[in-house]
């Protein structure tokens, strides 16, 4: 897997099952820099993973001091190593 810390991160806090990480799209993840928000579409059946109709938004939670991590970096961070790899 490319970026597991990173992907493990998003799946915590949009409380992803291991399909629906698997099957996340680059296009379905959104990120605000002017904001630092990271919005991610997600599917709104269990039979159905790719059925993409809801979302949900985390901001930067670097300044509450938790230890597992940031949402909105872990995305950025992700979204990069994609690129680096993958061209745009």
């Amino acid at each position: 897997p490319i970026g597991l810390l990173n992907m493990a991160a998003l799946a915590c806090f949009f409380m992803l099952r291991a399909v629906e990480a698997s099957l996340m799209l680059f296009a379905s993840v959104m990120i605000n820099t002017a904001e630092m928000l990271v919005t991610v579409e997600l599917p709104v059946t269990k039979t159905d993973p790719r059925a993409l109709g809801c979302k949900r938004t985390w901001g930067c939670l670097c300044s509450s001091g938790l230890p597992s991590g940031c949402p909105y970096h872990a995305a950025l961070q992700q979204q990069q190593r994609l690129r680096d790899l993958f061209g745009e």
